[in-house]
């Protein structure tokens, strides 16, 4: 009689192998039965890793873009990226074989049977993408199209400036400055309007940055903006700046952002403000008709009083 054959660990482990992966993707709930496009990964002009989904409408990137692609198991993936109008794809892919049981990608807490593919740096403009699933054999067994457009351009950020300004003059001229408070401007609504911001893509905020003399920053704030009329404005009277006596420089700058993630800063302003009402101890400037500038808010043509003036 011959002798009973006995099957050695390695086939033993590799059966307990193969029923803990069944196992295992019987416990892990996989979406992908159908083509679909999860999202789009990429690296921003800022350096940060963006994950975004194909309903964001605009993306951002410096360079190449990583196209998520879910389908079912022992299917294969295409995808074409065609700018609009042309005929040709800038990009296409096809998986090199179908997927099987260890293709599983997560995002965002799911699992799906997927593969990604990287394009190399596309230009701005407005693309569809189209995903593809096919059956072993090649055939297409289903398609799905996705509008995309890229932006990578900063928006044009316009010019700002202290207004409207009921109580004295402010300094408006040379490289700082000069804002101030009054009883009699208390009901005044002062504030710093930004004018003729745009981009093609739309703009998503605006905000404005106030430093302290040493360059840090002291606060951001988010700044009210009309796409139509082109202008955002804050007011700047309270929980603007610190509290001041006119005796620091601070800076000023308005950051506004496109729908796709672009940000463009304006120059950054130098600015004294004056919110502290008190009583000099003593003259601190006497009026002289040849003087035409401002010394300080309310005070045009008044000369800085030094001794050789007393």
């Amino acid at each position: 009689m011959g002798k009973n054959k006995t099957r050695g660990p390695s086939f033993l482990n590799k059966v307990s192998g193969a029923l803990l992966g069944a196992l295992a993707l019987a416990i892990v709930p996989i979406n992908g039965a159908y083509a679909d496009l999860v999202k789009y990964g990429y690296t921003n002009s800022a350096g940060d890793q963006i994950n975004t989904e194909p309903g964001t409408g605009f993306i951002s990137p410096s360079s190449g873009i990583s196209f998520m692609v879910s389908g079912g198991i022992d299917r294969k993936l295409r995808i074409a990226v065609t700018a609009n109008g042309a005929s040709a794809p800038v990009f296409t892919k096809e998986s090199s074989r179908v997927l099987g049981a260890s293709d599983v990608i997560s995002y965002n807490g799911d699992n799906y049977y997927a593969e990604e593919f990287v394009s190399p740096k596309l230009p701005d403009g407005r693309y569809t993408v189209k995903t593809e699933i096919l059956s072993s054999a090649g055939a297409i067994v289903q398609t799905e199209n996705v509008p995309l457009v890229i932006d990578t351009a900063g928006p044009v950020a316009g010019k700002f400036a202290p207004r409207p300004y009921t109580w004295g003059d402010p300094v408006l001229s040379g490289e700082v400055w000069k804002l101030g408070l009054a009883a009699i401007d208390a009901l005044t609504y002062s504030s710093f309007v930004l004018d003729g911001f745009s981009d093609s893509s739309g703009i998503s905020k605006v905000t404005a940055k106030v430093y302290r003399e040493s360059g840090a920053l002291y606060k951001e704030h988010n700044v009210l903006f009309s796409e139509e009329t082109k202008t955002a404005s804050i007011q700047y009277r309270t929980n603007f700046f610190p509290d001041s006596d006119l005796d620091e420089v601070f800076g000023l700058e308005f950051v506004v952002t496109d729908k796709a993630g672009n940000s463009t800063v304006t120059k950054r302003q130098k600015v004294m403000f004056d919110n502290i009402a008190n009583v000099p101890a003593e003259p601190f400037g006497v009026y002289d008709p040849s003087v035409t500038t401002t010394l300080a808010p309310g005070l045009k043509g008044a000369a800085a009083k030094t001794e050789c003036n007393t």
